[in-house]
Parts: C-alpha cells; structure tokens; sequence
C-alpha cells in the first residue's frame, strides 16, 4: 500500500492518492484541522486566509466535474 501511495503521489494523482492514504494512514484526532500548507511558491505558510485559500481551491480542482466532449 505505501508503495501505491508513492505511486499516486509521483503520478500527481493526488485523488487516488488520498482515497489509498485514508485506507493506510490512521488519524488520531476526530476533527483533524490543517494549520499549515505549503503555497505555489513552495513556501511553508500559516497565515489562516492564505491557508483556507489553498485548500478550497485544491478541493476546488480535485472534485471540479470532468469536462466532456461531444
């Protein structure tokens, strides 16, 4: 399975990646909070708006519905 999630991640196949993380990867805490992220330009950032930015635009993306073509 960790190989997998190596695989995944390499891949950027950030989806699958975290479906395969929640089968391994055990949270302690119920409500898991995300204080930190690291932004575009590969800086560690906690300021709370730029982090809350971050993540709706990842989830944005993650579940943005697949364009099709007719």
């Amino acid at each position: 399975m960790l190989d997998d999630l190596k695989s995944h991640y390499d891949k950027k196949d950030m989806k699958l990646f975290y479906a395969t993380a929640e089968r391994v990867l055990r949270i302690k805490h119920g409500n898991p909070v995300v204080k930190a992220v690291i932004n575009e330009s590969g800086e560690v950032t906690n300021d709370r708006v730029e982090v809350d930015k971050l993540i709706a635009e990842y989830f944005e993306n993650v579940y943005k519905k697949p364009e099709t073509s007719i």
